[in-house]
């Protein structure tokens, strides 16, 4: 009926922004084709995609509604979704895992009832089109109505419900809860167990694309694991004087040590050789945390990080003509035993502080006791709270951000504003567009990234489909699993865009390029400093690394303004070779990593909470 049908556009709304739309009151009758075109509206909703809910009954049409529309449900339309057996379950399949699952929480939990649970939901996810949007949201809001049901002994099988829901929905308010289940329990939940899953959430919302979250209650998840490891180990965190410590001494921490051409790696040799041009002596100790097995109980989507196992037979390394000592553990990390035998080889080392790269180190927050560490974000445009430990913020601070630290309990002498740098692979290779399967006379704009399929969204080819027409061609170079799906379901990426794959030598790729192109993501910043040493101009929404490294001239607020900019790019030659002298200046503070390192050390030694 039409009640049902409006509280459906309510609710789904909400947890989609999309929703089920019936025409004439529950009147079935053959609808105009043109109301389904694109973009059409209808009753001040726009058309986005046709489904058939209930075969042979029913026709719905699943919208997006408008920026700014506001869904509230009340009580009685609560009520109304109780909808009829045959609609819940008009995939067979649904039926039975609800059954199934209804029937597992009226019995003890088993191990292996967690793994069947994350096999049965992996299998759903695959199904999801087949599925189709309509049944697969029931399927969700019943699936939270068990998860909801079960006791805080089965907080493992809660997890996986709501990790499922957040990879499926993308909605942080799954996050949220996700967060609360692991801070709220201290009985069923190891330490280990907890560090797990805090270290899995922290990489939610860069997996799933921008979600709103809270993230004070991931901080708080933080904390209370930080504090259970401060107890085990309270004897190794006496601090270290500043007169004893051995200035020429600096530990270098990472928590994920891989190859030469893995970002986060080369950004710390590189730290690591511009120390040694400065005449320390440097320990790099990769602590092992990224998405670590420790702990581990199975929940959906989660990722394993990866590790380099023969480097821990390793002793130093050498980078660039310079040797560092070198440190790997064997041990999942971060395991007390092991955790306790790192910070006494920083007690012996007795650095003069530590520099860690990235800043989600438990092991790297332990060290902060012994001595001053001072955090270098790989997203660095962003700031995680420390209490008593130093960020380095790779860019400019304003005004209104400042104030928004200071209104979260920032210490402002914890922040020390600075220039991210990176050091330009050398380039290799000399490519020709032929050898790409490129066109010859389209302007080629470059899109760079290791998540494109997380980072390449609806709206940002919608956005580019008016530069396509007038003869741009996008490029995609790096990881990019969706590439063909996407083109299947938006043919003009078909027609007009290229996918290269994965290339070491990126800079023999940017030859070839006319533009760099960064969509909405917070990653990065590598790629457009690239892009200015081979003289290609760039274009970046204002958010994230990519923004932070190319400087305000480079920025645009939406996809409109990006539009336009690169219109412009591609039609007034004389802005575009000013823009292009603009990037080399640019590149060139990017690369002065001693100065900027510089900067950094003598500001720490400046501020009241170095000791």
């Amino acid at each position: 009926n039409a009640n049902l049908c409006n509280a459906a556009i309510k609710f789904y709304g909400r947890i989609f922004r999309k929703a089920l739309l019936i025409q004439e009151k529950g009147i079935v009758r053959e609808l105009d084709s043109k109301w389904f075109e694109e973009g059409s509206n209808i009753d001040g909703y726009r058309v986005h995609e046709v489904t058939l809910f209930w075969k042979d009954q029913l026709d719905y049409i699943v919208y997006e509604p408008f920026v700014g529309h506001s869904f509230v449900m009340d009580e009685n339309e609560r009520q109304l979704l109780q909808v009829p057996e045959k609609v819940k379950y008009a995939y067979p399949y649904l039926e039975e895992v609800l059954v199934s699952l209804k029937q597992m929480i009226q019995r003890e939990i088993k191990t292996e009832d967690i793994v069947a649970v994350y096999k049965v939901l992996d299998e759903i996810a695959k199904k999801r089109e087949q599925i189709g949007e309509g049944q697969f949201g029931m399927f969700l809001i019943e699936l939270g109505r068990v998860q909801n049901a079960l006791n805080n002994e089965w907080d493992h099988l809660k997890l996986i419900f709501v990790s499922f829901l957040i990879a499926m929905t993308k909605n942080g308010k799954y996050l949220d809860e996700y967060n609360e289940i692991v801070l709220a329990n201290n009985s069923y939940l190891s330490l280990y167990n907890k560090y797990f899953y805090w270290r899995q959430q922290w990489r939610m919302p860069l997996k799933y694309g921008s979600m709103k979250y809270n993230g004070k209650i991931g901080q708080q998840v933080y904390n209370s694991i930080y504090q259970g490891y401060q107890r085990e180990l309270q004897q190794m965190l006496a601090p270290i004087n500043v007169k004893e410590r051995n200035k020429d001494r600096v530990v270098v921490i990472v928590i994920q040590f891989l190859e030469e051409e893995h970002a986060p790696t080369r950004t710390a040799l590189e730290r690591c050789a511009t120390l040694a041009q400065m005449g320390k002596e440097v320990l790099i100790i990769n602590t092992c945390e990224q998405a670590t097995m420790l702990g581990m109980i199975p929940i959906f989507g989660m990722e394993e990080g990866r590790v380099f196992e023969q480097y821990c037979e390793m002793k130093t390394y050498q980078y660039n003509n310079e040797t560092f000592s070198y440190y790997q553990p064997k041990k999942q990390m971060p395991e007390l035993e092991e955790t306790e035998k790192i910070l006494q080889k920083i007690r012996d080392w007795n650095p003069y502080l530590i520099l860690t790269m990235g800043a989600g180190s438990i092991v790297s927050d332990l060290a902060a006791n012994i001595a001053p560490v001072i955090n270098i974000p790989l997203a660095f445009s962003t700031i995680m709270k420390k209490e008593n430990q130093f960020t380095s913020v790779g860019k400019k601070i304003n005004k209104s951000e400042w104030e928004h630290l200071l209104a979260e309990g920032y210490n402002p002498d914890t922040i020390i504003e600075s220039t991210f740098t990176f050091d330009i692979k050398p380039q290799t290779h000399h490519y020709s567009r032929e050898e790409f399967n490129l066109p010859k006379d389209k302007f080629l704009l470059l899109v760079v990234g290791l998540r494109l399929d997380y980072e390449i969204q609806s709206d940002f080819i919608l956005a580019m489909r008016p530069v396509l027409e007038k003869g741009a061609h996008l490029v995609f170079a790096g990881y990019f699993d969706g590439y063909n799906d996407l083109c299947k379901e938006y043919p003009i990426l078909a027609e007009h865009s290229t996918f290269v794959g994965f290339q070491k030598d990126i800079l023999a790729i940017n030859e070839l390029m006319d533009l760099y192109v960064n969509p909405r993501r917070l990653g990065g910043g590598f790629s457009i400093a690239e892009a200015f040493y081979k003289g290609k101009p760039g274009v970046t929404i204002q958010f994230g690394d990519v923004a932070a490294a190319a400087g305000q001239e480079f920025c645009v607020a939406t996809y409109e303004e990006m539009t336009a900019m690169i219109m412009r790019y591609m039609t007034d030659r004389q802005f575009y070779t000013a823009m292009v002298e603009k990037g080399f200046e640019r590149v060139k503070e990017l690369t002065d990593s001693r100065t900027a390192l510089q900067h950094i050390l003598d500001e720490a030694e400046k501020r009241s909470i170095f000791f």
